[in-house]
Parts: structure tokens; C-alpha cells; sequence
């Protein structure tokens, strides 16, 4: 393994912290011949293609299991058992962790588990895991503002936004309103939703909702509207066009084919082989013998892509699914 000194990667060393600040990146980093290779190997924004290849090369290396590399080895992870974590560096992990539960949906309780805290402890021995209330509370506050910065500052800098609109209902059954936004060059994401529960949903209702959004931000950085196309939508669209001449209002491509595709199959033909479709899946389904001489035909072409859907809905909505990609490929 190619040997490398610390202090032609890190500035402002500080002995006592055992710590240092990034020469490329400015980024505070601990003081350990590991650390800087992997952070300059995976953290870096501003890491060379050269210290990339030299940093990825000894991680190759580390993995071959010789005496000497292992004596290297232990003698690090003895060395890192030891070190604490800088506050920011614990903080900057925490945030990691956090962002990992949030962004995958997982329950909290994930942290609680040992084999969480197993498999977080091996990578570092030194970091102290946080329980499930810091991530409900002061963690999840902190994420949220991160992120809410990020799209303040994306709605500051962008023009010909398109807003996007959809109702739903809640399991309490009110009705609910859903704003999104979409930035150019930007994925789309949540901007606000209102409760219209009690209220009657007429046009002039509609466009109202939609005046207090669009007034929110400053007309002049929108350039679309976007709903479904039920009539009271059409109706609102006008309303909207003739108050900012500036917006174009138009309904969804996809609702429209879904209702397309949906109009489809419940013609006579279509209805039709549907109906005998489903008598044939249950027919082979309620009989064992039958099932699995299919199962075996099925098996002996390794046609194992193609099963029996007694559901028909899913087929419809991939059938819908297909003709959206063609159309807008």
C-alpha cells in the first residue's frame, strides 16, 4: 500500500481536536490517514481525478488479505476506537442518519434495533447514535429547514414555474387540496395544500385557491397551470387566464388517457374479454391439478415474467402506462 503524508492533504492541523480543514474543500476532517482517504475518495466536491484513482487504488489494496495489511489495519481501527468525534462531525453524521430514515419512509424505531446500532458502531466506534425522539423532534426540525432554504432559494431564482393541482381525500374524510410546483431543471416537489372541506367546489372556489398560491409567489414566475380536466376545472382555467394573461391553464395528458384507456375497456369487446379472461384465471387458480401443469409449462419456457392477474385494473393502468411512454418518449 502506497504510503501518504496527512499534512499534504489537511491544513490547520489542531492537535488537540485531532482534526484538520480539507485543502481542496475547506471541510473539517479527522486526523487519520483513513479518514482523508475517505474523504477524498467519496466527499470531496473538489478531489482530483488523480487523488480519486491514488485513494480508490488503496482501498482496493486494503482489501487483500496479507499479514502486513492486516497489522496496518488494526492498528487503525485501534487508533479510531480511541479518537471522539468533533461536534460538527457528529452533528454532520446525525444529519446523515436522519436524512436516511426520512427520505426512505422506514419507522424510527429502525435506530432502537441492535443491529442498527451493531452496524453503525463497526463503521464507527466513536458516534454516538441518536434515539428515535432526537430524530422525531430536533432532527426532523432541523432537516425541514434545510430543506425548506433550499426551496425558497430554488422559487427566488427560477421563472416559468408551473403550478400543479390535485384534490384527494383524507381517511377523515375531508377534502384536501394539493399544490406542487415545478422549477426548470428542477424535479418537482410539495409547496402547500388547504383544507376545502365545506366548501362548494365551483369554479370561482377553484380559482380562488389557485389566485392565493400564484399571489403567494409573485405572478410573473409562473407561466402554466396544471389540473385534471373535470368541467369545473375547464371552467376555472378561464378564470385564471383572464386574471393573469401571463399563465396558460390546460389539464394533465395522463388523466386524460387514463380516462381514454378507461372508456376502452368498458366497451362491449373489451368488457367482454376482460369477463372471460377473469373465468379463465379462476378457473385455473381454483383447481390445483390445473395449476400446476400451468405452472410447469410456464416454468419449462422460463416464462417466469408472465403470471396469472386476477385483478384486471393493474392491467389497464400498465396498458395506460405504455401508451404515456410512447407518446412522450
Amino acid at each position: 500500500m502506497d504510503h501518504f503524508e496527512i499534512s499534504n492533504y489537511l491544513k490547520n492541523l489542531d492537535t488537540n481536536k485531532r482534526t484538520g480543514t480539507c485543502i481542496g474543500c475547506e471541510k473539517t476532517v479527522q486526523w487519520a490517514k483513513e479518514r482523508v482517504a475517505s474523504h477524498k475518495r467519496s466527499s470531496c466536491p473538489n478531489a482530483t481525478q488523480e487523488e480519486k484513482r491514488f485513494f480508490s487504488k488503496r482501498k482496493s489494496e486494503s482489501l487483500i488479505p496479507t499479514t502486513s495489511t492486516q497489522q496496518v489495519s488494526s492498528s487503525i481501527e485501534s487508533s479510531v476506537e480511541t479518537e471522539k468525534l468533533t461536534e460538527e462531525l457528529q452533528n454532520d453524521i446525525d444529519m446523515d442518519v436522519a436524512n436516511f430514515f426520512f427520505r426512505t419512509g422506514i419507522s424510527l424505531r429502525l435506530v432502537e434495533s441492535v443491529a442498527f446500532k451493531k452496524m453503525l458502531n463497526s463503521l464507527n466506534p466513536s458516534y454516538k447514535i441518536p434515539c428515535a425522539k432526537k430524530l422525531s423532534s430536533v432532527l426532523l426540525d432541523k432537516q425541514f429547514n434545510k430543506c425548506s432554504n433550499v426551496l425558497d432559494e430554488i422559487l427566488e431564482n427560477s421563472g416559468n414555474l408551473t403550478l400543479v393541482s390535485d384534490g384527494w381525500t383524507n381517511t377523515r374524510g375531508d377534502h384536501i387540496v394539493n399544490f406542487c410546483i415545478k422549477a426548470p431543471e428542477h424535479k418537482p416537489f410539495f409547496y402547500t395544500s388547504i383544507n376545502t372541506s365545506g366548501i362548494i367546489q365551483n369554479a370561482t372556489a377553484v380559482a380562488n385557491a389557485v389566485f392565493e398560491v400564484i399571489e403567494s409567489l409573485g405572478s410573473q414566475k409562473f407561466s402554466a397551470f396544471v389540473s385534471d380536466n373535470a368541467p369545473v376545472m375547464k371552467a376555472a382555467w378561464k378564470l385564471i387566464e383572464e386574471k393573469f394573461p401571463n399563465i396558460s391553464a390546460y389539464g394533465c395528458a395522463p388523466h386524460a388517457l387514463n380516462l381514454l384507456i378507461k372508456d376502452m375497456a368498458n366497451t362491449p369487446e373489451c368488457s367482454k374479454t376482460i369477463k372471460n379472461a377473469e373465468k379463465i384465471i379462476k378457473f385455473v387458480k381454483n383447481h390445483h391439478i390445473v395449476k400446476a401443469k400451468f405452472d410447469e409449462k410456464r416454468l419449462a419456457k422460463l416464462d417466469l415474467l408472465r403470471e396469472l392477474k386476477l385483478i384486471v385494473n393493474p392491467m389497464i393502468i400498465s396498458l395506460r402506462n405504455k401508451m404515456i411512454h410512447v407518446i412522450f418518449k
